[in-house]
């Protein structure tokens, strides 16, 4: 197997495993649940134009700007100084869901795009490979957040 396949597969199933992955961890949300901020999160600085700290819909409005903006860096790598990029359009869980899939599909062609080009030089002292590792678990680090808001949000009467 290539080595850029392995990446892909890596990248894949952080968003699509049945049961660890964003997708998985997403599955059969509300409105309501996304949007419900678990306790200690109030006082958290609410990063811009992003949903609440702590929801569900700031983890997946802040997983799509970063992801959009991982995909800036892989298409005009090596990148010294980073592209600003634009915080989501949408609020609504419907939307930025929408756009987080469209995101993730323009990075997984991104990372197929650079081929064997892994060695090469990307962003911040990361080559290639290094930089969609650390995109990865970027994705692994979200998902287990959202698994955990979404847990609290069910037990929600028993926190204090």
């Amino acid at each position: 197997m290539r080595s850029i396949d392995l990446l892909l597969m890596f990248y894949d199933s952080s968003w699509v495993h049945e049961w660890e992955s964003v997708h998985a961890a997403l599955a059969g949300i509300t409105e309501e649940e996304a949007g419900w901020q678990p306790p200690g999160y109030p006082a958290v600085d609410p990063h811009g134009a992003l949903p609440p700290p702590g929801t569900v819909l700031w983890h997946v409005a802040h997983l799509e700007h970063c992801v959009r903006h991982y995909t800036g860096i892989l298409d005009t790598r090596p990148v010294t100084n980073e592209p600003e990029t634009p915080p989501p359009a949408g609020a609504a869980l419907p939307e930025l869901c929408a756009a987080l899939e469209d995101a993730r599909l323009a990075m997984r062609a991104a990372i197929a795009a650079a081929g064997d080009d892994l060695e090469k030089p990307c962003v911040r002292s990361m080559n290639v490979a290094e930089f969609v590792v650390m995109a990865t678990r970027h994705n692994c680090w979200h998902a287990g957040q959202i698994a955990v808001a979404r847990r609290l949000y069910r037990n929600r009467e028993g926190i204090r």
